[in-house]
């Protein structure tokens, strides 16, 4: 389980790194929401290999701004919402979440 969480929050880190990158130039808002979700993400993976329930926490706001930064790129870069990609992003960001919940002491 914690290696699930540990992966998954990595694989988010990295994807929030490519965001930011690729929306520098047309939405440095937003390219630096994804920069603070892969930061809070990558404190929280350090956190989870450490094992302590206080990586609940920048994970939780990692995710949240990794979910908000795709709505807003889609709805201000891409000027297209395509929901079931929203709604299984947030599915996933969750079962991270959770899988870090339950392995964590």
């Amino acid at each position: 389980m914690l290696l699930f969480a540990v992966l998954g929050s990595a694989a988010f880190t990295f994807v929030n790194a490519f965001g930011a990158w690729v929306t520098q130039y047309r939405r440095r808002w937003i390219a630096g929401l994804f920069l603070a979700a892969a930061f809070v993400l990558a404190v929280a993976v350090v956190a989870l290999l450490y094992r302590t329930r206080i990586a609940l926490w920048p994970l939780g706001l990692g995710l949240l701004l990794t979910v908000t930064g795709s709505l807003f790129h889609a709805l201000f870069v891409t000027a297209h919402v395509s929901w079931p990609n929203h709604l299984l992003r947030l599915l996933s960001a969750a079962l991270v979440f959770a899988a870090a919940w339950y392995a964590l002491p």
